[in-house]
């Protein structure tokens, strides 16, 4: 799926032809019916909310993979290691490299190798490191997870890389967040003698947990507010979300938008900044932490350390989502422990949308389980766009800008201005100053040209 304006040739102008960019793309037929009840605001928002709806739809294996490649890397590793059935069940690879493993386990793969007709070759870590290989899955024993740096590069797409050391333990991973978001690569582990544990815990969740404990960092933007209005309309979601965000003004936008929807769904929802002064934000963390951390972390902005300092307030079996992307290559250093010992965290990302998640959001706004004209921050005509994208760039307003091209010509304005602008359209707008259909149609029964 592609946007249809800025990335296709004459996206901005007020008539378009659609072509076969659009009419034979990679789901064939990108064309969607738009429901009777939808505004033109909620047409337009589709593919935005659809790149927020995509994060919770990730599909993810939770078995080695039927034909791939896998690596088996060792260092200084326990004896008494096995296999489990990672070798014996419907899911079997085509190919196992192994390298400075214990005997014994040695002995057990190649044998289940022969028994199934896989390839298997052994060779030396400087060997794999140098090669341009792929692999699918890559079990990393004990002290071999200290070249997790290197392996990185050589991961296909979609891999699952198995960090498998006794717990506890002090060793660091450096996970690649670029290759998380943009690759969807998995990392999982184990502390048992047996590898096969190490799916234990696979497919990782995308979806929030039910009734538990959400943190939004960066929730005031435009992505971050839409990223909360799900977590808060999700049915059976969250029964708490901490929205984090370091602009007071943002902050406040927040407070004001949000919290009588999440009094209407029944969630306890507290906007905190980070660099509060009064010590208020570390008490909120520390109190979710007696709790027992948070279920579900969603970085609406990312870093290495960001990700290192926030990792601690993860609950057992917590997620963390990536939804920020960061160039492949990018690594932070966490406690291989947080993967493979009993916390069991999951890091997951993603990158793009698909047909179905345009229309899984356009089911949503049908049944008015998601309301997409509440993301609206800022309206204007056609003859605006060039001062909208320059208010994008300069996060002028914290939700989206939306143009109106059938309106020639108005004045780009935030919500809020509406009331000395366009009092009218004003007076339609909902509750805390959102965008409606009945706004919408107030305004265009004033402005609309022609």
């Amino acid at each position: 799926s592609i946007p249809f304006c800025f990335s296709l040739d004459g996206g901005y102008r007020q008539y378009t032809r659609v072509g076969h960019e659009i009419l034979n793309a990679d789901a064939g037929n990108h064309l969607m019916p738009i429901p009777e009840n939808l505004s033109y605001a909620g047409s337009a928002l589709v593919e935005p909310w659809a790149c927020v709806e995509a994060t919770y739809r990730i599909q993810y294996r939770s078995h080695i993979q039927c034909g791939g490649r896998m690596l088996v890397l060792g260092a200084n590793s326990r004896n008494g290691m096995t296999t489990g059935n990672f070798l014996r069940g419907n899911f079997k690879p085509a190919e196992v490299v192994v390298s400075s493993i214990p005997v014994d386990l040695y002995q057990e793969i190649q044998e289940l190798c022969r028994q199934s007709d896989i390839s298997f070759q052994e060779t030396s870590s400087e060997t794999v490191l140098q090669s341009d290989l792929q692999f699918d899955d890559v079990f990393l024993l004990d002290d071999a997870i200290r070249l997790l740096k290197d392996i990185n590069a050589l991961l296909a797409k979609n891999a699952v890389v198995a960090l498998c050391q006794q717990s506890p333990s002090s060793r660091m991973a450096d996970v690649d967040l670029g290759r998380i978001h943009y690759d969807a690569v998995q990392y999982t582990g184990t502390d048992s003698l047996d590898l096969s544990e190490a799916y234990s815990y696979l497919p990782t969740r995308s979806a929030l947990k039910s009734r538990g404990r959400t943190l939004i960092l960066g929730a005031g933007g435009p992505m971050g507010r839409m990223n909360l209005q799900r977590a808060i309309q999700t049915p059976d979601g969250p029964v708490e979300i901490l929205a984090s965000e370091c602009n007071p003004n943002r902050l406040n936008q927040l407070e004001i938008t949000f919290k009588s929807m999440a009094e209407q769904e029944g969630v306890i929802l507290s906007p905190v900044n980070p660099g509060d002064k009064t010590g208020w934000y570390e008490e909120e963390m520390q109190r979710i932490l007696s709790l027992g951390g948070f279920d579900d972390i969603r970085l609406m902005a990312v870093s290495p350390e960001l990700l290192q300092n926030i990792l601690p307030y993860c609950a057992n079996h917590g997620i963390v989502d990536i939804f920020a992307g960061l160039k492949r290559g990018t690594t932070a250093a966490i406690p291989a422990d947080l993967i493979c010992g009993p916390s069991q965290v999951r890091l997951i990302g993603h990158s793009g949308l698909k047909h179905a998640d345009e229309q899984a959001v356009l089911q949503k706004s049908t049944d008015r389980t998601l309301t997409l004209e509440q993301s609206v921050a800022a309206i204007g005509g056609l003859l605006q766009i060039p001062e909208a994208i320059e208010a994008l760039e300069n996060s002028t307003f914290p939700g989206k800008i939306l143009i109106y091209p059938h309106v020639r010509s108005f004045p780009l304005t935030g919500l809020p201005g509406l009331k000395d602008t366009a009092a009218e359209v004003y007076a339609a707008l909902g509750k805390a100053e959102t965008w409606t259909q009945q706004a919408e149609r107030v305004f265009l029964d004033m402005y609309l040209d022609g």
